[in-house]
């Protein structure tokens, strides 16, 4: 919410250029600790605090797209490509689920073992 607040206060482009690379910088994050963190009761919600549905939505897809630009890719393919990168983030978002609640699992049966 600051870094959106200095973004609209401010007309210098170089530092509009710095702010959006923060902001950029600060979704990414967000993005990589989002499932970690989700399990964690929270009396305000992230509407309150956080980046927009569709900032996550954009920094989730950024981490799973290809880095490249092919130019010699149709928009028909490109779009193809999209969904199928939609259905393996749900699918990796999943197993990364089911992970992290089997260590999670695994850790707490070993510190009730040496109680």
């Amino acid at each position: 919410m600051i870094v959106q607040a200095a973004i609209e206060d401010t007309t210098d482009l170089n530092i509009l250029f710095q702010l959006h690379r923060h902001k950029d910088h600060l979704l990414q994050l967000c993005a990589t600790w989002d499932l970690a963190v989700r399990g964690i009761p929270c009396a305000m919600s992230r509407k309150d605090w956080g980046p927009s549905v569709e900032e996550m939505g954009k920094a989730h897809r950024y981490e799973f797209e290809k880095q490249v630009i092919n130019a010699d890719s149709d928009s028909e393919e490109g779009e193809l490509a999209n969904d199928e990168i939609d259905l393996n983030e749900e699918e990796s978002i999943e197993d990364a689920e089911f992970l992290d609640n089997l260590e999670m699992s695994a850790l707490i049966d070993e510190f009730r073992g040496q109680l």
